[in-house]
């Protein structure tokens, strides 16, 4: 799943918040320079979201959730956390996709 050479997407819908917004973060190697598709490459794997558990704890009220879907060929896999369940690494992943040119956005209300 770490996605090798080939394509690779990421993708974060965060909601919650005191404003409920849901926010939608992507990006693909496609639409990455070289050295930021490796970059990205590289957070995925310290990530390791595939050995990282869903969140059991309940959300705290206007705390932030994370839905983080990988996609690497013909594999995805999903996670679910809570803003307090985010590892160091988990952060670094999401903060440099948010900021990385080529990345995709949208933003919705709740609901």
């Amino acid at each position: 799943m770490e996605g090798g050479r080939g394509p690779l997407r990421v993708s974060i819908v965060r909601g919650g918040g005191l404003a409920g917004l849901v926010i939608t973060t992507a990006v693909d190697t496609s639409a990455l320079t070289e050295e930021d598709a490796a970059t990205l490459r590289d957070l995925v794997r310290a990530a390791d979201l595939e050995n990282v558990p869903p969140s059991t704890r309940a959300a705290m009220p206007d705390a932030q959730s994370y839905e983080i879907t990988v996609e690497s060929g013909e594999t995805s896999r999903t996670v679910v956390l809570t803003e307090r369940d985010l590892s160091a690494a988990v952060r670094s992943l999401i903060t440099w996709i948010e900021s990385v040119p080529g990345h995709e956005r949208s933003v919705r209300p709740p609901g």
